[in-house]
């Protein structure tokens, strides 16, 4: 009969537990909220839960396309990478969103970024993690969107790039 064993690390501030838990794409198996004030702990907490999430995704069926003609389209670029069946979740209306895949799967026009979505137009919404959303054209470097894979399961990640401007590289 095997052990095993849970690492868990003491923690006193937001940033630090985000990075414990995130550290080599696996994290500690949980963390000891240390701090003096109970309404800090709480918030904390709250953010932790928030940032893990589980969406319910319902399948649709798309009943038509209609080509708008041409605009601008936002790619978000993150400073992780993402797996097979993960993406972002966006849309036109914040109450109905859609998960857009990542481009970590093989094709013959480019190769993989697994840390981009290619999301879609500048006047669409992203789901950003605690439950609010953006205009993709306001995406900029330090926002949390969310992802979320093909069952559910979400967690935060960090924009590397991006700022609703072409210079930026949030639009290509």
């Amino acid at each position: 009969m095997s052990k095993t064993h849970n690492l868990f690390v003491e923690i006193d501030d937001l940033q630090k537990g985000r990075t414990a838990l995130s550290i080599l794409e696996k994290g500690v198996d949980g963390v000891v909220i240390h701090h003096p004030d109970p309404e800090a702990v709480r918030e904390m907490i709250a953010a932790f839960k928030s940032e893990s999430e589980k969406i319910d995704l319902l399948p649709t069926k798309i009943k038509k396309i209609q080509p708008l003609g041409l605009g601008d389209r936002v790619c978000v670029d993150t400073c992780s990478s993402m797996g097979l069946g993960e993406g972002m979740l966006v849309g036109n209306s914040s109450q109905a969103l859609f998960l857009v895949h990542s481009e970590c799967v093989e094709n013959p026009f480019v190769g993989t970024r697994p840390f981009r979505v290619n999301a879609g137009p500048v006047h669409a919404y992203i789901r950003l993690a605690g439950g609010g959303t953006k205009y993709l054209s306001e995406i900029k470097a330090g926002d949390e969107p969310l992802v979320v894979n093909f069952e559910g399961k979400s967690h935060a990640t960090v924009v590397g790039r991006g700022q609703g401007g072409k210079e930026a590289s949030g639009l290509d």
